[in-house]
């Protein structure tokens, strides 16, 4: 895919080009090196785009007439040290409330008391300009359920099958200024708990994990190369499933996650100690792909994967789902030989933070238009070469198109993989 990322300065517009392969994507993209005020706009194949400013202020919102889920008291609680006074909120099938983040750093907790047949789905939706995030926790302050890169968040207990009070927290993903808009609407409903019919998730005669509690309960998916496997989702009682992949020394992977095309499943990568989701593809795409692509550094470790509904507890059209999975060597001992561009010995930058230190970028296009720069070549390759960027100035009234082609398939010793790249 492209990523355009515009900026406006005292030059004109400055636009970042991102050519990157097959599985290679990393769906986590906010740089925060490149300037403020940016935004990303996707462009896939060949498009004319008119490039415009977007200026935009904070929302302004008094921080003393809270009315959080209407409960009269102001601002909900900002903490779990004093469990009675968070609102225990008493309802059946579903309710929807608002609330506020003020400041920034305000959290809002609300509960809710489960019988041992039931489960309980959330969502939280804000302003598209901010991030705020959502978790359910036991009333022993342990992790249900969380969701951070979505807009709404959904989080579900999820097959728990755990009754009592559910802690429901709502906080600002930076913790910091600024915040477009401070409200927020969340929705809750409550379902009747049933466990999943028995799965065969992986081939392992098993269903895989529903949470990533400790590494000892995370079946390891052992292989070389390539390989596809397949599972199943139940929302409710399964949204999840987990399994881990071991990688060597300089060794990368990359998975791709297929799926009904009436469904929306999300993809996950967390790191070793299972502390971050480092990378994610939470889109309505169809197969969804994940990377390592560099952001595991080069230890030998473990990989955790993580598959899920992207509306937790909803319905679905079709359980099943297959993954692809690929490990590729990173090593940077024999680094392939390219001359990106027709310079000799010339790799284009791998990452945005590489591309501004680069000195052959931004090139200057400003009132260059209509300019036809003509054909030239670039190469990607197995061997950690996943992304190539590059970057131009234009004018504010100045547009531009885009477009590559590739061959159809590549060859690494005696492996051949249908190429698709993606701009």
């Amino acid at each position: 895919m492209l990523h355009l990322l515009q900026s406006n300065s005292l030059n004109g517009w400055g636009e970042y080009l991102k050519l990157l392969s097959l599985g290679l994507t990393m769906t986590n993209m906010e740089d925060r090196s490149l300037t403020n005020k940016s935004r990303s706009v996707l462009i896939c194949g060949l498009m004319l785009l008119s490039v415009m400013s977007l200026l935009a202020g904070p929302v302004q919102a008094s921080t003393s007439n809270q009315n959080d889920f209407g409960t009269s008291g102001g601002d909900l609680p900002d903490d779990l040290s004093n469990p009675s006074a968070i609102p225990n909120i008493i309802f059946s099938g579903q309710i929807t409330g608002n609330g506020q983040l003020i400041p920034a750093s305000d959290i809002d907790y609300l509960r809710v008391n489960l019988g041992s047949n039931e489960g309980l789905a959330v969502e939280l939706s804000f302003n598209a300009n901010d991030d705020f995030d959502i978790t359910l926790t036991d009333s022993g302050g342990h992790y249900i359920d969380t969701s951070t890169h979505s807009n709404p968040e959904h989080v579900s207990t999820n097959g728990s099958g755990y009754s009592g009070y559910v802690y429901i927290e709502i906080m600002s993903h930076t913790q910091s200024p600024p915040i477009y808009d401070e409200n927020y609407t969340i929705t809750i409903w409550k379902f009747t708990y049933q466990p999943a019919p028995p799965q065969n998730d992986l081939a392992l005669g098993v269903d895989l994990p529903n949470q990533l509690t400790s590494s000892t309960n995370i079946p390891l998916l052992a292989f070389s190369g390539t390989t596809t496997v397949s599972g199943q989702l139940f929302p409710g009682p399964d949204d999840y499933d987990y399994f881990s992949v071991n990688l060597a020394a300089n060794e990368g992977l990359a998975v791709s996650l297929s799926f009904d095309a009436a469904d929306d499943f999300d993809l996950g990568l967390w790191d070793s100690p299972q502390h971050n989701i480092v990378v994610t593809s939470y889109t309505v795409t169809n197969p969804e792909y994940v990377t390592t692509n560099g952001s595991f550094g080069t230890n030998p470790q473990t990989v955790y994967v993580e598959i899920c509904t992207a509306h937790h507890g909803s319905s679905v059209n079709n359980n099943n789902y297959t993954v692809t999975l690929w490990k590729f060597s990173t090593s940077s001992v024999n680094p392939s030989s390219q001359n990106d561009l027709g310079q000799p010995n010339y790799d284009l930058p791998d990452s945005s933070t590489a591309l501004q230190s680069d000195p052959n970028f931004p090139l200057p296009l400003n009132g260059a238009a209509p300019l036809y720069s003509g054909i030239d070549y670039a190469e990607l390759d197995l061997n950690g070469d996943n992304d190539d960027w590059l970057s131009f100035t234009l004018d504010a009234n100045e547009g531009f198109a885009f477009q590559i082609t590739y061959p159809t398939t590549s060859t690494n010793g005696t492996t051949t993989y249908n190429n698709e790249f993606d701009l």
